[in-house]
């Protein structure tokens, strides 16, 4: 079983917000501090990018990435909170 990463782009930091655009991941550092058209918050914090950075690393570098449920294939989804906290959640 292999880990397989799917990136959808980048989210608005604010909760409230559903402002998202979807770029390449080598796009990131490109969109750190720019502002959300839509509310005005910031879309990415240099801490967000670092996060993303270490999350693309541990996946790189270890493609045998398992679930903690039994080993089995699940889709997470993977945010930051702005200060670089991350949260993992099992997708729906």
């Amino acid at each position: 079983m292999c880990c397989e990463k799917s990136v959808s782009g980048i989210h608005c930091d604010n909760p409230e917000c559903d402002y998202e655009i979807e770029v390449p991941t080598f796009t990131f550092k490109e969109y750190v501090d720019r502002t959300c058209p839509k509310c005005g918050c910031v879309l990415l914090t240099n801490a967000d990018l670092i996060a993303w950075n270490i999350i693309e690393a541990a996946t790189e570098s270890n493609p045998n990435i398992r679930s903690a449920k039994d080993g089995e294939e699940s889709d997470v989804i993977i945010r930051s909170d702005g200060k670089g906290e991350i949260t993992i959640e099992e997708a729906e």
